[in-house]
């Protein structure tokens, strides 16, 4: 069997945009579900969500034009993995990328990502934004 250390968190979600935001609002019961204002819900029978807040995402990503077009969430895993990159230490341990394996599973994102683009594009899509993203 092989062992597994987890070495740093991140987060994005409806409660904060980082793990210290998440937690201090979760603490002080704060709702993360909110009117969806994104787009119009009148024809559905629900009309609220759990909306992570708007952010400037550009920081993290070095291919600026790329980033522009990802679906957001693949933007939320991608600054998800990156704090959890930072949190680790491992980011200034001059460790290759290549040596690092940074999973983070977003079912919605691959599904998002399986429909957008034609099967041939999928892996080298995926590819493309976790090699690119990590600064």
């Amino acid at each position: 069997m092989r062992r597994i250390v987890i070495t740093g968190i991140g987060t994005v979600n409806p409660l904060g945009l980082s793990v210290e935001e998440y937690w201090s609002n979760l603490a002080k019961g704060v709702s993360g579900i909110r009117i969806i204002d994104r787009f119009d819900s009148s024809t559905f029978s629900s009309r609220i969500a759990g909306l992570i807040p708007e952010f400037d995402h550009l920081p993290y990503f070095k291919d600026q034009k790329m980033a522009r077009r990802l679906d957001r969430a693949i933007i939320y895993g991608v600054v998800a993995g990156n704090q959890a990159l930072k949190d680790s230490g491992l980011a200034e341990a001059n460790i290759p990328l290549s040596a690092l394996v940074c999973i983070w599973v977003v079912a919605w994102a691959v599904w998002v990502l399986l429909k957008r683009t034609p099967r041939s594009w999928s892996n080298a899509v995926t590819s493309v934004c976790l090699r690119s993203s990590f600064r």
